[in-house]
């Protein structure tokens, strides 16, 4: 697959969501970012790697 063609395919797979993002989010009662990082830090050891999703390497 050529970089062409997936970008292709994230710009159609962002479309079809994008009109259901909003009823989406209106479903969500409470914002759950402190409870992932809850259960995030409980299973990482120390030493273990992580990266922030949607963050660009340097």
């Amino acid at each position: 697959m050529s970089a062409e063609q997936r970008r292709r395919r994230v710009e159609v797979a962002y479309d079809e969501l994008g009109s259901r993002f909003g009823e989406w989010t209106a479903k969500i009662e409470a914002d759950p970012s402190e409870r992932f990082l809850r259960e995030l830090s409980d299973r990482l050891r120390p030493g273990d790697h992580t990266f922030r999703p949607g963050a660009r390497a340097r």
